[in-house]
């Protein structure tokens, strides 16, 4: 990639909201149901690494650091329930009689949550890229099962968003990006536009994402991008080599991109 450029990508944010592990220290361990590492297959496994351009871009980006098992970073904050579950599909995060109160799901909304999206707010950027993983077979909430090995997405459709949705990025930008990941990736990686997740409620993408050119009101254009963990996790193992592979691509993608479409996007 052209290194003349590089200080263009400092507008190049990264968010992966779903990557993390923790436990918030305000939980007593011993309210959490035997069910957890049932419960871990809602990580976004190693989407921190798979994600993180800084050595080749030189962007920013916002972790969070705690699973979404316990606070939910992406769903909006007014459905607690969402955003601090009690159970994910029918599996009890907590113990009998052991759940949070509301008043302690709204006390981890504002401490984690809000500040989450502060910190998204607060960077300096032109572009914003969602960065999650998925898996075969998983169905969104409109029921549309993952067949991709890569989906990126600009829109939404969902109760919580304004009637006929939102899209998050201009015209010709998801585009761009998904031929470059093509390109990169070889014939053999399936990469989809707007396939999967479309039904599904991303507080990312509605809170930070517009499909104007300019920043309006810290809002910018934004992809969202699964990546299937076959991809990079074999068996249960991680792949680091496999994963560098995919990192290195999405950097080169999004540095293309940037090139194609910098003028525009007030690069």
């Amino acid at each position: 990639m052209a290194t003349n450029r590089r200080d263009a990508f400092n507008h190049i944010h990264v968010s992966m909201p779903h990557s993390g592990v923790l436990c918030p220290g305000e939980i007593p361990l011993e309210s959490l149901s035997g069910k957890q590492a049932e419960l871990a297959s809602n990580v976004d496994w190693h989407t921190d690494r798979l994600y993180d351009f800084r050595d080749l871009l030189g962007n920013s980006q916002t972790v969070f650091p705690f699973s979404q098992v316990y606070i939910n970073v992406n769903r909006h904050p007014d459905a607690l329930d969402a955003c601090v579950p009690d159970s994910i599909d029918g599996v009890p995060v907590y113990r009998r009689g052991k759940r949070l109160s509301l008043n302690f799901k709204r006390m981890l909304v504002r401490k984690y949550h809000d500040a989450y999206h502060a910190a998204i707010k607060g960077s300096r950027k032109s572009f914003i890229l969602d960065g999650h993983s998925t898996v075969t077979g998983h169905a969104d909430a409109g029921g549309n099962k993952v067949c991709d090995d890569i989906i990126i997405s600009d829109r939404q459709q969902t109760p919580w968003d304004p009637p006929g949705g939102i899209r998050t990025a201009p015209d010709g930008l998801m585009e761009i990006y998904a031929e470059e990941l093509a390109r990169q990736l070889g014939s053999g990686i399936r990469v989809g536009c707007n396939t999967t997740y479309c039904d599904t409620y991303g507080h990312v993408m509605a809170c930070h994402g517009w499909d104007g050119i300019q920043p309006r009101n810290g809002r910018v254009p934004l992809l969202l991008q699964e990546t299937n963990e076959h991809l990079y996790i074999k068996g249960s193992v991680l792949d680091v080599l496999a994963l560098e592979v995919l990192r290195r691509a999405f950097a080169v993608s999004l540095s293309r991109m940037v090139q194609k479409m910098g003028r525009r996007l007030n690069f």
